[in-house]
């Protein structure tokens, strides 16, 4: 099922029958099943045995509303948020995978029921709260080390530090809004195994630490890197920070044509790579990348849409989920 352009008060009592006459289902595909729970809760007698879907999608975008913040469903629903999070949670103990859109931050408690969870992508969708953060750190305090794949998306900073610190199992990061570093220093804690990092935005700094912390980084995905430039590079590459890097997907940054050459030189594993925008390039980095590859008779794939395999994007796209 996919919900993507419907009101959740349309679906619940339809999503309510298929979980109740479907006892054995995993999922019910990319729709709120939030309010489904909740109406369950009221209006059977005898509730069911925890149902045994492994993957739920809860929460509305704000973009769902028409005006957001004029209709009645809208004014009814955030209130009622993080009760309906805690009655899903002790429903739905066998969750694997859940994709959340906060409304409330008391909600977040309640997802330390979910023991099972090794995938959780979490968006902050209140514009007007910026004060997450404790909330979120208790919940990785609690559930943190079980989790393989992460997203987040807030409004306000992310602290990165703290997420490599409570989540070392990690094998997926994506981090959506202004990356922050909580305690420059303290030393991070090793990420031994992420293999993906997704980040829109990063500073030098935080992204050298990054590569420090995790030494078996196969796939990075930027969005805006104008910090990443010639001599930042230099850096990089002489530290050895990308010694099992295979894919590079980077949208914009600041390095020259030889920049961008030193690199795909400097790192021999590569394999799929995309520059989408170098303001330091004079021809198309796909241009220059291409010709070396010919040149050199490399086996490296240029992509530009390289970005679009990222492991969230494919996971929670509404035709998969």
């Amino acid at each position: 099922m996919c919900n993507t352009q419907s009101h959740y008060a349309i679906t619940k009592d339809i999503i309510a029958k298929l979980l109740l006459n479907c006892p054995k289902l995993v999922s019910v595909g990319c729709c709120n099943s939030l309010d489904a729970f909740q109406y369950i809760r009221e209006t059977q007698d005898d509730l069911p045995t925890p149902f045994r879907l492994r993957r739920c999608y809860w929460g509305l975008k704000y973009s769902d509303f028409i005006p957001p913040q004029n209709t009645p469903e809208f004014e009814s629903y955030q209130p009622q948020f993080s009760r309906m999070v805690k009655t899903a949670s002790s429903m739905c103990s066998s969750l694997e995978e859940l994709v959340i859109d906060v409304y409330d931050n008391n909600c977040v408690q309640h997802l330390v029921k979910l023991k099972n969870l090794t995938v959780l992508s979490i968006s902050y969708e209140d514009p007007y709260d910026d004060n997450y953060q404790p909330a979120f750190v208790s919940l990785l305090r609690e559930i943190g080390s079980q989790l393989k794949h992460l997203s987040v998306s807030a409004q306000s900073p992310i602290p990165l530090d703290i997420i490599c610190d409570r989540c070392s199992n990690l094998v997926t990061l994506r981090l959506l809004g202004e990356v922050a570093v909580s305690n420059y220093g303290k030393k991070w804690k090793n990420l031994p195994v992420l293999k993906s990092f997704c980040v829109y935005e990063i500073q030098n700094e935080n992204l050298q630490l990054l590569f420090q912390t995790c030494p078996n980084m196969k796939e990075i995905f930027i969005g805006s890197a104008k910090g990443i430039s010639d001599e930042f590079m230099d850096i990089l590459l002489k530290q050895g920070a990308f010694p099992k890097l295979e894919v590079v997907s980077v949208e914009e940054c600041s390095l020259t044509e030889n920049g961008i050459l030193k690199f795909m030189s400097g790192v021999p594993t590569l394999r799929k790579v995309s520059f989408e925008k170098s303001s330091w390039c004079i021809r198309k980095p796909k241009d220059v990348i291409e010709i070396w590859i010919e040149a050199f008779e490399k086996n490296v794939e240029v992509d530009e849409r390289l970005y679009k395999k990222e492991y969230f994007r494919v996971k929670t796209h509404p035709c998969v989920f």
